[in-house]
């Protein structure tokens, strides 16, 4: 396997969380850094006024998970589900905050995990807010196809919408010929 992240191999361990689990944050991995290898996490929050937990962020390939970061502090109130199948290298806060390198990476993924966050909060509708989000989780190359992996209707919970809303403007982008939809493959042309 290549290392893309210049984090030491043999210093992390493999984790897996099957597809629906829920990421148990405990004490003794509080003391963890993972990095999503492959899969979908995504962090549930509960609002003060709703039961319901809605999607708060999603975390995919290249993505850093620890008690370093903002949602440690508000754990209480949400959690992590796998939406499919995870995979995480893990390694010892103590390994990480030792190695200059390791450091370095990890809070550069961090930060721009949260950038990538703010960006989308400031897209100023619908369609900015999906081009985005295409963007940014697949990177796509104009006039290659890619699949989302995840259901409109979650895409629509975390851009902050509805489903209708969603796939009416994806209809729309479709029309104005800056993507092409064949149900979940999409080319942006």
């Amino acid at each position: 396997m290549k290392n893309n992240y210049i984090y030491p191999m043999e210093k992390a361990s493999k984790r897996l969380l099957p597809k629906n689990d829920r990421l148990e944050i405990v004490k003794e991995s509080m003391y963890r850094v993972n990095i999503i290898e492959s899969g979908i996490l995504y962090f549930y929050l509960y609002d003060q006024t709703d039961e319901q937990p809605y999607i708060a962020d999603i975390y995919t390939k290249g993505d850093c998970i620890s008690n370093i970061l903002p949602e440690s502090n508000i754990l209480e109130n949400g959690y992590f589900r796998a939406k499919t199948d995870c995979t995480f290298l893990s390694f010892s806060l103590m390994d990480v905050t030792n190695d200059r390198k390791m450091f370095m990476r990890t809070s550069e993924t961090i930060i721009q995990h949260y950038i990538k966050n703010c960006k989308l909060v400031h897209c100023k509708n619908i369609r900015e807010k999906l081009l985005f989000y295409f963007n940014s989780y697949y990177s796509p190359v104009k006039g290659e196809k890619f699949t989302v992996d995840i259901s409109y209707t979650d895409i629509a919970e975390y851009l902050g919408t509805d489903r209708a809303s969603v796939m009416r403007e994806i209809k729309k982008m479709s029309q104005d010929r800056i993507i092409s939809v064949e149900k979940k493959n999409i080319t942006l042309l």
